[in-house]
């Protein structure tokens, strides 16, 4: 399944699928993306998923987003969409433990969310 994502959106790895449609005739093109500019995406083998220059509006749709691996050093705090809950999570040992003091995750089911690097600030 694919998802209609912005322009501004795309980012180098995404797997996408780029329409357009010129005088009646769509065209399609899919590909992972190596490089990206304000004035297009290019695969790496130099392939152009979409430049500016070409007629037709585009429509881009995200195929596939590839996961970063989790971060590994003890002490990094992130923020984790788990099942029922977003929360922030600490690495101690090999496990993500909650900032409020309610439990904790194995690294497995944090991977398999969607997680973002956080910044503790003092206050």
């Amino acid at each position: 399944m694919s998802t209609e994502i912005k322009f501004e959106d795309i980012q180098v790895g995404d797997v996408l699928r780029v329409v357009a449609v010129y005088e009646g005739v769509s065209t399609q093109r899919s590909g992972t993306v190596a490089k990206r500019s304000d004035y297009g995406v290019s695969t790496v083998e130099g392939g152009q998923l979409y430049y500016c220059g070409w007629a037709g509006k585009p429509t881009f749709y995200l195929i596939d987003r590839p996961k970063p691996p989790l971060p590994t050093e003890p002490g990094t705090i992130i923020i984790a969409e788990m099942p029922n809950e977003t929360v922030t999570l600490i690495l101690q040992t090999d496990k993500w433990f909650s900032l409020d003091g309610e439990g904790y995750y194995s690294a497995e089911a944090v991977q398999k969310r969607p997680w973002k690097l956080a910044k503790l600030v003092e206050a």
